[in-house]
């Protein structure tokens, strides 16, 4: 047998292959994932969020859309990446927003004032460092110019994340974080390590 046949017997094996992959809709374009997390994750789930009642879909083409489950109205829609069986992790852009009267809105949750100043040439005012309080412990956000943030608890110096960001606007930037999303072994779904979800369909 020559060459010749030889690579058309490899390249036909590796085109059934793909179509095989293809046809569990499990391979969706730019977006490769186990079959199991694509069996486990995938469909609507139900949860409460305070007095809420939201649903989260996870699709094939790799999107959550987080909605009410009354009426249907569309919250966010966000990326997510699996990284094994029972866990995809959602990438959600933090919004930092520096006010008018010159103090820093955290993810529409925390207020942070000044620690140092923005150095001369920065490529946003938002470069320096920032702190605030969260349930009583003082944090400190680091934003550089080379497009880097990074969390650090006041108390103990303890490093929580170094993370990309992007700006927006002149004012407003956007730290991306990968949220956890779990499939536990009752059925239930863990959304980011502090709710439970029910599955509502597949």
């Amino acid at each position: 047998m020559n060459n010749g046949t030889n690579r058309s017997i490899i390249s036909g094996a590796v085109v059934f292959a793909c179509l095989a992959l293809l046809a569990t809709g499990c391979v969706t374009t730019g977006n490769t994932r186990d079959a199991a997390v694509c069996e486990k994750i995938l469909g609507v789930w139900k949860y409460a969020d305070g007095d809420r009642l939201l649903e989260r879909e996870y699709t094939t083409e790799g999107k959550c859309i987080i909605r009410h489950a009354t009426t249907g109205e569309i919250i966010e829609v966000h990326d997510y990446i699996s990284v094994d069986t029972s866990t995809v992790l959602l990438k959600h852009p933090r919004s930092h927003v520096i006010t008018e009267g010159g103090e820093l809105q955290i993810e529409d949750r925390f207020t942070g004032r000044r620690v140092t100043p923005n150095p001369p040439g920065a490529r946003h005012p938002i470069v320096g460092t920032w702190e605030y309080k969260s349930k009583g412990a003082a944090y400190q956000r680091t934003f550089t110019n080379d497009g880097k943030a990074a969390l650090v608890r006041v108390h103990d110096g303890r490093q929580g994340w170094t993370l990309d960001y992007e700006i927006v606007s002149p004012t407003q930037v956007h730290v991306l974080t990968y949220l956890p999303n779990i499939v536990l072994r009752n059925g239930r779904l863990l959304l980011e390590n502090s709710r439970l979800a029910e599955r509502a369909s597949l």
